[in-house]
């Protein structure tokens, strides 16, 4: 399977997920947390909607497509891994420690999204 099928059937999985979430504590959750589903809830009904999420979606693919032509190639996919290693990669000795991996950890998360 390739990374784009992979990338793809991970987006497909979580828009299932997040088709059946429904908040009831507007409380629960980290302040980050509240933030995040905030961004994505666009209409503020406290669900997320597969609509809404097909939109962060399309933001995610847009940030991978880095000429616009509406395909992601090979190179734009490892150009984009590549920034991401080098900006991770804090003291540039070219290999990231457990530190640094944590400290992007969100970032890490969203390199694929």
């Amino acid at each position: 399977m390739n990374k784009l099928n992979l990338l793809y059937s991970f987006f497909i999985f979580l828009a299932f997920l997040l088709s059946n979430v429904n908040i009831v504590n507007a409380d629960y959750g980290t302040e980050k947390e509240k933030k995040g589903f905030k961004e994505i809830d666009l209409n503020s009904d406290k669900k997320i909607s597969y609509d809404e999420f097909q939109q962060i979606r399309q933001r995610r693919f847009d940030r991978l497509d880095l000429n616009n032509d509406k395909i992601i190639t090979q190179d734009e996919f490892e150009l984009r891994n590549q920034k991401f290693f080098l900006e991770i990669d804090k003291n540039k000795d070219r290999y990231l420690t457990k530190r640094e991996m944590f400290k992007k950890r969100k970032k890490l998360r969203n390199i694929l999204e």
